[in-house]
Formats: structure tokens, sequence, C-alpha cells
């Protein structure tokens, strides 16, 4: 019943956004002109997430354009996440941690937003848990038909949001791992790699290989054109945590507040778990092996590309499937302590019932906190048809200056829904003076002209609609 609410809940989101930038972005520079190959964008390649992309030019072919059709194959996703989830709650013991566990992986709001947009995050995040779910089965039973499930789950990750290439690199060093913590012999690399890859077939192994290869070619390119990841330069602290900290507080004063707590409490779970992973490793459950190897392998791949090419570090949306693995350490680490006291299971269970509590407070059908100026396009081009037969001309096209983040979802309206009176939005135009209407956003607003009239204020996205 809770993830059926859930998935509802991201489903009827899906039809009630209004359409978001970068979906708008991938929607007419790849999926209506067929670019869907690899490099196309040029700068933008990036955006092209392309097991995404994919999915929804085939859906497209089938069911026509639409913010709904767009958004199927993450809602798709939204559907695994939650089995693979329920799945992972359903073994934690005792069995009473099992709900609260559920809701400390589901109930982000920010993570939850990408599963109601056409962007190839949410798949990731689908793909990365059942990814991580059978490597935990693999790290337990030992039988490689987890692993090869979880392998190929790894590399529809990848395909679907290329910043899961860590997480697939440090899937292929987990049998190498396991193989010396549970054996405890030691090999040479050589020796290591055809001892612990030695039972999988062929096929898979000449696949990853491969696959590999193509997507560590394509990122050096995108790299070179400084299109790889979406990111900052300030420090891992800052970017990557404290951004995707910032971004599940979804603007709420209260867990504002509470952040530098939330982040002293990521320290210690953190640094608990390298600690155990050390000085246990060996001894303790393969599903805390497992996870903890895989986010610090994530960690490590993630700094060396920033030390060895420049890389930036991943921020917010990027960086969110370290969320994801936070959770299975969070919940597995507190399962390695059972031993001394079952009461360990409490902390997982208390954050996620506090998360669920947190997403009550964040409900809403109007946006997503990524794209949040993005939600009143629909009303502003309403209003905007309603006021041009009183200024303008019959028969004249209506010309927008606008502000940058508001250019691709006008195009995509004027494209999708045959707005014949509205003229497309060029960026090079875009402030240009002699335009009927503009759409602002505050900080273009104060550069402009201070004598045009404002006719609306929009509350979500504080644009003000002008008339010269």
């Amino acid at each position: 019943m809770m993830a059926m609410g859930l998935f509802v809940y991201v489903a009827t989101r899906s039809a009630m956004l209004a359409i978001t930038w970068d979906e708008a972005f991938t929607c007419l520079e790849f999926v209506m002109t067929g670019k869907v190959y690899p490099g196309a964008g040029g700068g933008m390649a990036a955006n092209n997430h392309f097991l995404n992309t994919w999915s929804v030019y085939l859906l497209v072919q089938l069911f026509g354009t639409s913010e709904f059709v767009l958004r199927v194959p993450s809602m798709i996703g939204c559907g695994l996440f939650l089995i693979y989830v329920a799945r992972f709650a359903l073994r934690i013991k005792p069995g009473w941690a099992a709900i609260p566990v559920f809701f400390l992986f589901t109930c982000n709001p920010y993570l939850l937003d990408f599963f109601s947009l056409s962007r190839g995050y949410g798949l990731s995040f689908a793909l990365l848990t059942a990814s991580v779910f059978h490597a935990i089965c693999f790290s337990a039973t030992g039988k490689n038909r987890q692993l090869r499930i979880a392998m190929l789950y790894a590399m529809a990750g990848v395909a679907a949001n290329m910043v899961l290439l860590h997480f697939l690199l440090a899937l292929v060093l987990l049998p190498l791992y396991l193989l010396w913590v549970n054996t405890g012999r030691r090999f040479s690399l050589a020796g290591a790699v055809r001892v612990a890859w030695s039972d999988q077939p062929v096929w898979l192994r000449a696949v990853l290989v491969a696959f590999i290869s193509c997507f560590a070619v394509y990122g050096i390119v995108l790299q070179q054109h400084g299109a790889l990841f979406y990111g900052g330069q300030t420090g891992f602290w800052h970017d990557t945590v404290g951004t995707v900290v910032d971004r599940t507080g979804y603007e709420k004063s209260y867990a504002a507040a509470w952040s530098p707590f939330t982040c002293l409490f990521i320290v210690l779970v953190v640094a608990a778990s390298g600690i155990r992973l050390v000085t246990r490793g060996g001894q303790d459950s393969g599903d805390f092996r497992a996870v903890t190897f895989l986010l610090f392998c994530c960690i490590l791949f993630m700094l060396l590309q920033r030390f060895l090419f420049g890389s930036l570090y991943l921020i917010d949306r990027s960086a969110l499937y370290l969320y994801v693995l936070f959770c299975f350490i969070l919940v597995t680490l507190a399962g390695s302590f059972q031993e001394r006291h079952k009461l360990y299971m409490a902390i997982p269970a208390i954050c996620g019932v506090l998360m669920m509590v947190h997403f009550a407070h964040t409900v809403n059908w109007r946006y997503v906190l990524e794209w949040k100026r993005d939600a009143d396009v629909p009303a502003i081009i309403t209003d905007i048809d309603r006021l041009r037969n009183d200024v303008l001309p019959a028969g004249r096209k209506v010309r927008i200056g606008a502000s940058l983040e508001f250019e691709q979802p006008f195009n995509y309206y004027i494209a999708t829904d045959s707005i014949g009176w509205l003229q497309p939005l060029d960026r090079e135009d875009r402030l240009r003076p002699g335009m009927d209407f503009y759409v602002l956003d505050p900080r273009d607003r104060a550069s402009m002209d201070p004598s045009m009239e404002a006719l609306r204020r929009y509350k979500v996205s504080g644009a003000v609609l002008l008339q010269p």
C-alpha cells in the first residue's frame, strides 16, 4: 500500500507538472530531431541520458508528444525502485524495522522529484538500487548469477546516467575484494582477476570490457569539451555532500537549521563504516561488506577523477546516487552491530520516520525543486494569450524576451501545442529591446528598464511578466 501510494503520487505529478528546461531541451534537441546518438548536441551532449532518450524516442513514435509520455520511462524506474527497496527492507531483522527503512529510501522528496521527470536520474537510481541488491546477494551467497544480474543492472544504470560509471568500476572490483577477505590469500593482480572472474561467462566479460571502454572514451571526449558532469569546484564536502543535504532539505527552514547535525551524522556513519570494514571486514555480514566497499570506491574514483583529469565535483542531482548508497550503508551498519544490541536498528528506523515526516511537509503538485522556476510557464503563456489581442495588431506573432531558464520550456510548448501566435524564443535576442512582452527572473528584471509595466508576478518561479 505504501509503495502504491508513492507510485500514484509520482504518476500524478508526471501528468500535472509543467515541462522543465532539461526535459524540453532533450525533447527538442534529441527526440524530435531523431539525433539520439552519442555526441549529438555539441556542448550540451551530456544532457542526452541515453537510456531515457532512447526510451522516450520510441514512446513518442507510438503515442505522440506530451509531458506524461516523456516521463513514462522514469515512472517505470520508480516502480523498479520501490520493488527493490521493498525486497531489501523485508530482509531486515527485526521485522518491525522494515517499514521505516522503506521510508528512509523512498521518502526523500528531492529524489522522488526525478521519478516524475523525463531525465535519466530516476532510472539510474532504480537501476543502482537493483544492482546493489544483487551485489549484496552475491556477497552473502557467493552465487555468480547474482553478480551477473548486478552487472547488467549497473551497465543499464550507466546508460541512464554516466555518473554511475564510478559505481560500475567499483562493482567490477567487488569480487576481488571479497576473494581477499574471504580467503585471506595473497594474489597478484592478474591472479586475483583470473580467480575472481573465472566463473563468469566469456560473453559477460567481453561485454563489460567493451562497455566500460566505450563510455570511458566518450567521457574523455565530453571532458575535453567541458561537458562531462554537472558539478562544482569548491571541494568534495561543500559541493558533493553539502548540496545533497541542502537539496534533500527542500528549502524547508527546519531542515536548514538541522543541516549541521545531519552532516555530523553522515561523518559519524561513514567513519564508523570505514573503521569496521578495515578492522572486521572478514567477519561482518556480506551485506555490510559489499555496500561499504562500493561506497568508498565510488568516493575514491570521484576524487581521483577530479585530481587526475580536473573533472568537477559532483553536486546535487549528479551526486544524489550517493544518498541511495548511504541508506544501504546506514541500514547494514546498524545490522552489523545487532550482535551487541538489537536496538541499533532503531537508528535507521528513526531516520526513516523523520524522512517520512519531512516528505509529508514537502508534498506539492506544481513544481520540482531543481527546476522550480519552470513551473509557471503554462500560466505565463495563458496570460500572454489573454493580453495579446489588446496590444498587438491581428495576425502578428507575439515576440517575447525571456530569461534563459524560460527559453526551452516556451519553445517546447510552441512546438508541441501548436501555438502559432507565439514566435519561438532565441537566446541571442532574449533581452533585446523592442519585444512585445518580457518574462524575467528577479536578476534580469533588475537590469532592465524600470519603467516597464509589471503585469503580473508569479509566486512559484518569482518571474515577472512585463510590457514595455
